[in-house]
């Protein structure tokens, strides 16, 4: 598909519409006003002599419509007076409330005021309920209704939540097996319940009305309670969520009385119909201005792609969209990736050559602006979005469309979009799904949860609509925050060819401490076809480059400085991951250089380390000379780049540079962002903590695993880990056939026609760090088993710490000590520790029990660079028909 207009032609366009504030006040078509009467004429900008402008803007569309009737060749403008414009219902927008190219439809702030329209309700007559807590009531219509939004002088108040702001409880075991009502069977409820740690929960009144908000990774979920019983600390929601709830995930709940206790705070009561808030320190309740929203959506513009009827030629000018609510189905929200789920308050299907343009879209429920199916040539220029419950600009769908439902061609230019992803924390900044020839130009994006940009929506190399995007002159910053993981400020998925990321100023970027990073950009799963070229990024946590896997990326002339954790990911080796890398500075103080190793073509890079008691080193733990003798790298150096001052983060060469001699196209990103030196001002006037390094907290140990399977569903598997290598035959499940205490243990069932050796297996992400780290488990070999389990440290490639492998009929061992005989048939008990209190002589020490026989104990070194318990594998490593029994299973840190 073609789309018809560039951005500079669509600028012309812009230029050419562009008229004095007299003019516009002269030629406009309609008036609206707060002070207006839909029964004037809406001709005259004010009340005069009978007449004047109307009031609602749904009739200044029916005079739009009528007079488009009359005179289709003929522009109209509606011009909006100032004020709150209070929607009862969302503004919808059919093919008949088009304009033409010629002929645009066009609404717009009058010269020099701003109008509002609201998705709320503005409230007052505020009473004191106690010390500290103010009450009013809520609007008729409101009562009963479940709301999760509130707004005090244009800015998001937190809904009343334990714990507060910043803090959260922690998943303390897996839940205990629950009937499935439809079946009549025990069912691994993981996905909808857990147990807490006593006294974090309570069985409080009205529970239905209190949701629990999980922290899943790269998601989150917002889960109504059904249940929680104090005595066996087990809570259940009314709904899953789409992923695992693990021992360790962190959780708040919230919209309950007893959990307003903190100024900002507020609470619904909905069987009263009164809000509850506590003022921040200088608000006075006689002044504020709060707002209560009644909508979720304001505007749809709504087409029908598939039989050729769109909306189109209309622009929004200066006008500011505001106040809607996250409203939540009774079962609860969760995604897989990016709240995809989540509608926006501007949605468009069928939309085509509409313009929003110099405004506000701001104190957000969902989505701030969703161009979804059949939507070409849109833009969205120089408007700020902020305060969104979930992100601003959404670009197609997850499906691919062809033909009339494709999306592509639309333009988010010169945006300040800030401030999100605050009640659905894996939304998206501005998305693109299965979407082609989009341009994100010259915006500022910053103060999310997650990812900035985010483009393609297919994993692996299936084939995709996802291609020739432009991602260009953008400055991102502070994105990730210590809340999710595995992202970036420019996230790309699948086959994107022809698409390009260029001249990108990224910096600040960090995930969840305990998680696996947050890098500048990253190709992800099957990211294919990019050329990567021109960017600056500092101040990553997983460095600048995050290849996960993806064939014929071109990576040239960027900067990646700073990362703290490493520099560069090449991708996966047995994904076929292929990388070009050349003319970029790699500029680093900690971390490794490199992680993953694909296949790579690399030349002309200046790689340097402020770091002197820290080489260089290249994957494999080889040094340059032994990097170049493979082939890689034969014109690079390891050169200080000379650097005008980068410890201040001023990344021009002297022209003395190194980099400058092998090629390098010298960089100047003080362009990238914002156009317009007011506007550019409007966003460094945000205020957040100054970070010349990004934190690295101690971890905090998460609750330790304890896992007896008494209680667990029979005959599924974990309500931990994940479990791979599954067949009809094979798995790993909850038995009652062994048990080393109680009536059930976890059986893996292994065979001869598994693909891996090392299937089936159980993965755990236990996250456990300290000076000194144990496990325990109990172990029934059956004749044949071959049982394993490691402790490991890092990803691609990790570094294994504590190896225990156990073979029936033959040796017990610890990092390849022997310690004993593992008999088959009889019950081992197993007691693993790590020292890692010494930074060079690190050990490890295990203690096996054979029933009826005295404890034998081995030590063994362990690898220096094994730092913590990130993750653990149980495998059965066997190639028959055989298997074994875990119970007991015990992982935690321990006082030194």
């Amino acid at each position: 598909m073609t789309y018809s207009l560039s951005l500079r032609v669509r600028s012309l366009v812009v230029g050419v519409c562009a008229v004095t504030s007299l003019a516009l006040a002269q030629q406009a078509d309609v008036f609206v006003s707060p002070n207006g009467n839909d029964g004037w004429s809406g001709k005259v900008p004010a009340p005069a002599g009978g007449d004047g402008p109307v009031l609602t803007l749904k009739r200044a569309q029916e005079l739009v419509r009528q007079r488009r009737q009359q005179a289709p060749d003929q522009a109209v403008t509606v011009l909006v007076r100032g004020g709150v414009y209070e929607l009862a219902e969302p503004l919808v927008f059919v093919p008949e409330d088009s304009g033409s190219e010629a002929a645009p439809v066009r609404y717009a702030a009058y010269p020099g005021e701003k109008p509002v329209i609201s998705g709320g309700a503005r409230i007052g007559g505020w009473q004191a309920a106690d010390a500290n807590t103010w009450v009013a009531s809520l609007p008729q219509d409101l009562r009963g209704v479940a709301i999760r939004r509130f707004y005090v002088n244009n800015l998001r108040r937190t809904l009343a939540r334990m714990p507060n702001e910043g803090e959260y409880f922690r998943v303390a075991e897996t839940p205990l097996a629950i009937t499935d009502p439809a079946t009549g069977e025990e069912k691994n409820p993981s996905k909808e319940a857990f147990r807490f740690t006593a006294g974090d929960l309570h069985a409080w009144p009205r529970l239905n009305e209190i949701d629990a908000v999980v922290m899943r990774n790269w998601e989150s979920a917002i889960l109504p309670l059904a249940s929680v019983d104090e005595a066996t600390r087990m809570v259940v929601f009314t709904g899953p969520m789409k992923w695992d709830m693990h021992v360790g995930s962190r959780y708040y709940v919230q919209g309950f009385r007893e959990a307003l206790d903190a100024p900002g705070e507020w609470w619904v009561d909905r069987e009263q119909g009164q809000v509850y808030y506590r003022p921040l320190p200088g608000e006075t309740m006689a002044k504020v201005q709060a707002v209560v929203p009644r909508l979720a959506q304001l505007v749809i513009l709504k087409g029908e792609p598939a039989v050729g009827r769109y909306v189109e030629h209309i622009q929004f000018v200066g006008l500011a969209f505001a106040n809607t609510d996250n409203r939540v189905p009774a079962t609860g929200h969760s995604d897989w990736q990016a709240a995809v789920t989540i509608e926006g308050a501007i949605q468009a299907d069928g939309a085509r050559n509409i313009e929003i343009r110099d405004g506000e879209v701001r104190n957000i429920g969902w989505y701030g602006i969703w161009f979804r199916r059949g939507c070409a040539d849109n833009v969205v220029d120089h408007c700020e979005l902020r305060d969104l419950g979930a992100g601003g600009v959404r670009i197609g769908e997850t499906g691919r469309q062809t033909g009339v439902n494709a999306t592509g061609g639309n333009i988010v230019n010169n945006c300040l979009i800030h401030d999100g992803t605050t009640d659905y924390y894996g939304a998206i900044p501005v998305w693109i799904g299965q979407a082609s020839d989009n341009k994100v130009l010259h915006n500022e994006i910053c103060d999310f949860n997650y990812s900035g940009v985010s483009v393609g929506w297919s994993w692996g190399f299936a084939e995709t609509t996802c291609h020739r995007n432009e991602i260009a002159w953008n400055h991102l910053h502070h994105l990730g925050r210590n809340v999710l993981y595995d992202m970036a400020a420019i996230y790309t998925l699948g086959i994107s060819t022809g698409s390009t990321i260029h001249h990108n100023l990224i910096h600040h970027v960090w995930g969840f401490v305990e998680g696996y990073g947050a890098g500048g950009i990253y190709p992800d799963e099957g990211s294919t076809g990019l050329l990567i070229e021109n960017n600056i990024t500092y101040l990553t946590q997983s460095g600048g480059l995050t290849v996960h896997y993806g064939r014929e990326n071109v990576v040239r002339n960027n900067i990646f400085a700073f990362g703290q954790r490493s520099q560069i990911h090449l991708g996966r080796p047995d994904k076929q991951s292929s990388q070009t890398l050349e003319n970029n500075i790699i500029y680093y103080s900690e971390g490794a250089l490199y992680e993953r190793m694909s296949e790579l073509h690399a030349d002309r890079n200046v790689y340097w380390c402020t770091d002197a008691d820290a080489p260089v080193e290249f994957p494999g733990g080889k040094d340059f000379a032994d990097w170049q003798k493979e082939g890689y790298d034969p014109d690079s150096v390891i050169a200080d780049p000379l650097f005008v001052n980068a410890a201040a983060f001023d990344f021009r060469l002297r022209p003395e540079s190194p980099a400058l001699k092998l090629g390098f196209q010298p960089l100047d990103l003080s362009t990238a962002g914002l156009v317009g030196d007011a506007w550019r001002q409007q966003a460094a006037a945000i205020q957040r903590p100054k970070l010349d390094k990004l934190p690295e907290k101690e971890r905090t140990p998460p609750v330790p695993l304890r896992a007896d399977f008494e209680g667990a569903a029979l005959g599924k598997p974990p309500a931990f880990g994940t479990v791979y290598g599954a067949t009809e035959t094979t798995g790993i499940v909850v038995s009652d056939a062994q048990a080393a205490g109680g009536t059930r243990s976890l059986h893996f069932q292994d065979g001869p026609d598994l693909k891996e050796p090392y299937n089936p297996h159980l993965y755990y992400r236990s996250d456990l760090a300290g000076k000194v780290l144990a496990g325990s488990f109990d172990l029934y070999l059956e004749p044949g088993a071959i049982f394993t389990h490691e402790w490991r440290y890092g990803n691609n490639p990790f570094v294994g710490g504590v190896n225990f492998r156990a073979t029936a009929g033959g040796e017990a061992m610890l990092n390849k000590v022997p310690i004993c005989a593992s008999p088959a048939g009889v019950w081992l008990h197993v007691e693993l520790s790590a020292d890692l209190s010494d930074p060079v002589a690190k050990t490890c020490r295990a203690t096996v029990t054979v029933a009826g026989q005295a404890p034998q104990t081995a030590e063994a070194p362990v690898n220096r660079r094994f730092r913590a318990m990130d993750w653990v594998v149980y495998v059965s490593d066997a190639q028959t028909k055989t298997g074994f029994y875990l119970d007991n299973i015990n992982l935690e840190p321990k006082a030194e």
